[in-house]
């Protein structure tokens, strides 16, 4: 399964700055849903 930590050790392993936006989209897009139901 392809989650925010995925694209994590990928920013870790290549430096990809695409994986690293990949990942704070994925957990800003958490983060706001799970806000929405607190």
């Amino acid at each position: 399964m392809i989650d925010a930590n995925f694209f994590w050790r990928m920013f870790e392993l290549t430096g990809s700055i695409t994986a690293y936006l990949a990942y704070r989209d994925l957990v800003g897009r958490v983060e706001s849903r799970d806000r929405k139901f607190v």
